[in-house]
């Protein structure tokens, strides 16, 4: 693998680690009974890093299959 692809696997990575970080587990899980708009808050938050992740796997999967040069 070529110093490029090298160097973009490790910024998704950074990136990856960025958004696993930014959101502590309190953030994401219920815990004991909450109001609606934090529920909603939090089921936010977790879309947000679902998505996040699913699409620095799919960047890193074609750097790594070599569709992004």
């Amino acid at each position: 693998m070529n110093i490029i692809k090298r160097f973009k696997l490790y910024k998704l990575n950074k990136e990856r680690e960025y958004l696993l970080n930014e959101f502590t587990v309190e953030d994401i899980t219920v815990q004991d009974v909450w109001s609606l708009r934090k529920s909603l808050n939090n089921a936010a938050k977790r879309a947000y890093l679902m998505d996040g992740l699913e699409r620095l796997d799919d960047e890193k999967d074609a750097i790594v299959r070599g569709r992004i040069k």
